[in-house]
């Protein structure tokens, strides 16, 4: 027990126990009276608790206060309050708590915590109401674990003690170590004759001996020393295979003077000479295989020379082989579609490949009736027949029609001409005549009278025309029934007023069954067209175009093209030369023909060859454009004279230009094919006549309309044709009344 007293005034250091205890009362040892300490009374205690005796509070106080005045403590051990000479007292008698049963520390200092455990670190420490010993582990401090077989023993993190033990590793000729207790190892000798190792290169095979010693084996080595020099007399004379050196005392060959020879070429080998250890390169014989490693151009053979020759690709491109697969190192079919035979002639199918097989289908013809090209450009429905021949139809037009003027029939008014158009269908024997328009002249010259027809793909006829009186461009059109607007109303449009253009053939073309239109407009030149919500106009080229001659426009002739565009022959009113405009898509654009003559004159016409050069042929000639100039029929540059002999020009829907002329009294047609060639020598069409107009059919025919004199007088609107054979046939279309008059007689057939 310590002798030294802890008070609740600070004598001997501050409280030992922790939080102040609640006041507590306990019983009286032997009287059952309660003991209460002054001064730590709890805050929750009962001030008027009555005392288990009988004794109240009054009292109870009295007999505390007649206490402290005689300067003594009432109390005991383990009631909970610590009294004068007690370190604790936690109000119980159990041992191991931090306050013992007398009421003292369980240590007052780690000095008296020492468990004689290196292997744990022993503290005094704060434990309930008072203080206990704690041993807490201490990893990595040296210690003793008791095994004479382990060395460096140290404390693990759990308190106990552990060494690492003597590694015993067994000797060359030792079959096991172990520890033998004492700190030192053990050995258990190898089997006799079980391989070893002495140290030494030069002994094999060294084996053991029973005993744990390794005995030597017979010297090997060629080179004891360990000199390169010891190995010169192991040298074979081979410059090719080598030189000998010391390694680990054993002559051996040194990798890097032996020779290697460069990778032999395709039609080559190289080989070493021994004496000097050069390589030499020896050709392989012509006819020799060779390869360049790739299969798709086929097996090469060597030249003889050292070069090695292509093979015969193995997969010619070609029938339905489509190329070669070098990955698989086969052949690939051409892709389905591919013509693999073409037709030898117009009744021959082309085969095609399958795109599966190499092989090329069966030569079969083209079924009887199939459709073919028989290349006559005068025969139409052409069909194969049963013997594989292409049999083609000479198709005569179905519709003939004549437009023309007569400005001697009286309208009234002070009115004159009549717009009439005659037709026949090719059965028919008559033609019949109706008139379309009256009253188109008040006194202007009829011999200026403008109009074109022009048949669309329903042979359905479409007429322009001018009408002087009311200086008019007028348009209609036959739907079947009747005659009508563009937009199929009865009657005729008014495509523009203050018109005056004259003497102008082929200024309508058609696209489909849509109307466009050229004309000229006091000084410009215009071009119309139909649309879906009515005609769209515009000046094409003004007074002064960007080039050529000012004043454009005359007699213009228009073809399109085939994305639709305008391309037109005109003259300018200024010197009366001849001028090529067309429209781009973006802009029009104009050019004169500096190569032709002034006063050109009128009844122009206009048509594209196949790859879509201009032809223009006019009253003094024919040019054409090349490519690169304006030139005539053989290609100089320029332009075929017809001079005061041209009466009409035009173009068959087979490729022919057609131009006629007076030559001695007759009338001459001359022909040549729009796309080349040069003029034929010309066919006599009958005696001179006026007023011509010449077009082709699609069956190689030509059809004229013309106005000429009959026997008797008078005179009459005709159509000559020619026939198969070359001989020409005329009949009447119009027979001109007595004192009247006919004037610019134009064609169309259909189809």
């Amino acid at each position: 027990m310590k002798t030294e007293r802890r008070t609740r005034d600070g004598v001997g250091g501050p409280w030992r126990f922790g939080p102040p205890l609640l006041l507590v009362a306990f019983a009286a040892c032997g009287n059952g009276t309660s003991t209460v300490g002054d001064g730590d009374a709890s805050p929750d205690a009962e001030p008027e608790a009555e005392a288990e005796d009988g004794v109240g509070p009054d009292e109870a106080t009295e007999v505390e206060d007649r206490a402290d005045e005689a300067g003594e403590v009432a109390g005991r051990c383990g009631d909970h309050v610590l009294d004068p000479g007690e370190e604790c007292d936690d109000g119980n008698d159990a041992p191991g708590d931090g306050c013992e049963p007398d009421c003292s520390f369980g240590c007052d200092g780690p000095e008296e915590c020492d468990d004689g455990d290196p292997c744990t670190e022993d503290s005094c420490v704060v434990f309930g109401e008072g203080r206990a010993c704690a041993h807490a582990p201490s990893p990595g401090t040296a210690c003793d674990d008791g095994d004479p077989c382990t060395h460096t023993d140290r404390c693990d993190a759990d308190g106990g003690c552990a060494g690492t033990a003597y590694a015993c590793t067994p000797g060359p000729c030792e079959s096991a170590s172990a520890c033998d207790g004492a700190g030192n190892c053990t050995a258990t000798p190898a089997p006799a004759g079980q391989p070893c190792d002495d140290g030494d290169p030069c002994t094999t095979p060294d084996t053991c001996d029973g005993a744990g010693t390794c005995v030597p084996g017979i010297a090997v080595c060629s080179c004891p020393g360990g000199t390169d020099a010891e190995c010169a007399a192991f040298e074979d004379g081979d410059a090719c295979n080598g030189t000998l050196r010391c390694v680990e005392h054993v002559c051996a060959i040194d990798p890097a003077t032996v020779v290697t020879c460069p990778a032999d070429p395709p039609c080559g080998a190289y080989a070493c000479d021994p004496a000097d250890g050069t390589c030499d390169l020896v050709l392989l014989p012509e006819g020799s295989g060779c390869s360049d490693g790739t299969y798709c151009n086929g097996a090469e053979t060597c030249d003889g020379a050292g070069a090695c020759r292509p093979g015969a690709p193995p997969c010619p491109v070609t029938g339905c082989v489509g190329g070669c697969d070098e990955t698989a190192r086969v052949c690939t079919p051409a892709a389905a579609g591919t013509v693999c035979r073409p037709a030898v002639g117009p009744c021959d199918a082309a085969e095609e490949c399958s795109g599966a097989s190499l092989a090329c289908p069966v030569d079969l013809p083209t079924p009887a009736g199939g459709a073919c090209d028989d290349g006559d450009p005068c025969t139409s429905e052409d069909a194969c027949d049963d013997a594989g021949t292409c049999v083609g139809r000479l198709v005569p037009p179905e519709r003939l029609y004549v437009l023309f003027l007569e400005p001697s029939a009286p309208a009234g008014s002070g009115r004159w001409g009549a717009l009439r158009l005659a037709a026949r269908n090719a059965a028919d024997v008559a033609w019949n005549v109706e008139s379309l328009a009256t009253g188109l002249y008040d006194g202007s010259s009829y011999s200026y009278g403008s109009l074109e027809i022009a048949v669309d793909p329903a042979g359905r006829p479409h007429v322009a025309y001018m009408a002087f009186a009311a200086r008019e461009l007028r348009y209609t059109r036959w739907d079947g029934t009747a005659w009508v607007r563009a937009d199929g109303t009865a009657g005729h449009d008014v495509v523009d007023t203050d018109v005056f253009t004259y003497n102008a053939r082929h200024f309508l073309a058609l696209r489909g069954d849509v109307p466009h239109l050229v004309y000229r407009q006091s000084t410009n030149l215009k071009y119309y067209r139909w649309t879906s919500t009515g005609w769209v106009g515009e000046v094409a080229l003004g007074l002064y175009p960007p080039t050529g001659q000012p004043n454009p426009g005359g007699g213009p002739a228009l073809t399109l093209d085939a994305g639709g565009r305008p391309h037109v022959a005109h003259h300018d009113h200024h010197i009366y030369r001849l001028h090529y405009a067309r429209f781009d898509g973006a802009a029009w654009l104009n050019e004169e023909l500096t190569g032709t003559p002034t006063m050109v004159g009128e009844y122009k016409s206009i048509a594209l060859d196949r790859l879509g050069r201009p032809h223009i042929a006019c009253q003094l000639g024919y040019t054409r454009w090349d490519g690169s100039a304006w030139v005539n029929a053989d290609g100089t540059p320029g332009y075929d004279p017809f001079d005061a002999s041209f009466i009409s020009a035009g173009f068959s829907p087979t490729g022919t230009v057609l131009l006629g002329a007076h030559v001695d009294g007759s009338l001459v047609l001359y022909r040549r094919p729009i796309d080349g060639g040069a003029w034929d020598a010309g066919t006599v069409v009958g005696p001179n006549a006026s007023m011509v107009d010449f077009v082709g059919d699609r069956v190689c025919g030509v059809h004229v309309a013309l106005l000429r004199s009959v026997s008797g007088g008078g005179s009459e609107v005709a159509h000559l044709s020619e026939a198969s054979d070359g001989s020409w046939t005329a009949e009447t279309v119009y027979p001109v009344p007595a004192g009247g008059r006919v004037v610019h007689p134009t064609m169309a057939v259909w189809p």
